[in-house]
């Protein structure tokens, strides 16, 4: 075989190779790898790239970041996470992950300490009373303050993510389990919250 020969035969073998690798796509555990690594930083493209419709964040395409969307950064700033292990089913797959975040029951156990009082104290400040705007302002700074201390506690959780393969990409399954770990129990203390608020009424 000629050296022309075996150029083109080893350029042909290497374009089939690379479309083999481009064809298969990302494995269940790296597309959930890549979508948590998208939530910690608030990356909304990657973000619905994986999780498909699903609106988890009320993002902008705009690279500017809101108020509720720096609290978002300060919320899954601290996110961690580690696969454990991939279960692969055809068109399906579970991957088993443990999820480590701030421990939100502890933060906003304070945090409603720390508001009432202030709105207690407020409410008796006479001359010096504050507008409810700037009551709302500092009762908000309260809930800022307590993400970005230091220390804080944190939980973790294992959880199995169900993922769905669409084309030759794999879409999460965002449950309310998931979510919940993911947001260090904050989905479920809100629904706790509403749950109670509903009750009184």
């Amino acid at each position: 075989m000629n050296k022309k020969l075996l150029t083109l035969v080893a350029v042909v073998l290497l374009f089939s190779l690379m479309l083999t690798a481009c064809g298969k796509g990302e494995a269940p555990d790296e597309a959930v790898k890549n979508a948590l690594t998208a939530v910690k930083n608030i990356d909304w493209k990657t973000v619905q790239k994986y999780f498909g419709t699903e609106e988890l964040f009320n993002g902008s395409d705009s690279g500017d970041l809101t108020e509720d969307e720096e609290t978002l950064r300060l919320i899954f700033g601290n996110l961690d996470f580690n696969i454990i292990s991939a279960d692969v089913n055809k068109n399906t797959a579970t991957v088993k992950t443990e999820l480590t975040n701030v421990d939100m029951s502890k933060i906003f156990e304070e945090y409603f300490q720390e508001a009432m009082a202030l709105a207690l104290e407020n409410a008796f400040a006479g001359d010096d009373t504050m507008s409810d705007e700037e009551l709302e302002a500092q009762i908000f700074q309260l809930l800022i303050d307590l993400l970005e201390r230091e220390g804080n506690e944190t939980v973790t959780s294992t959880v199995d993510i169900k993922l769905s393969k669409q084309g030759n990409s794999w879409i999460i399954d965002a449950d309310d389990e998931f979510l919940d770990a993911m947001m260090g129990g904050l989905f479920s203390l809100s629904e706790e919250l509403e749950d109670t608020f509903e009750s009184e009424e």
